[in-house]
């Protein structure tokens, strides 16, 4: 049996990057947007303050 190993890429400005490469700070921005999206798309809203 094969071992895959999947890599996540995200595209900025064009340019496909690996994540695991994206410094924690951005990777955390990043992952919260992609989690609002999600979230928003199901009718929630995140509320700051």
């Amino acid at each position: 049996m094969e071992d895959y190993k999947i890599e996540n890429y995200i595209e900025i400005d064009g340019t496909d990057i690996p994540i695991k490469e994206l410094p924690e700070e951005k990777r955390k921005k990043i992952s919260e947007k992609i989690q609002d999206t999600v979230m928003f798309s199901m009718g929630f809203v995140r509320k700051v303050g």
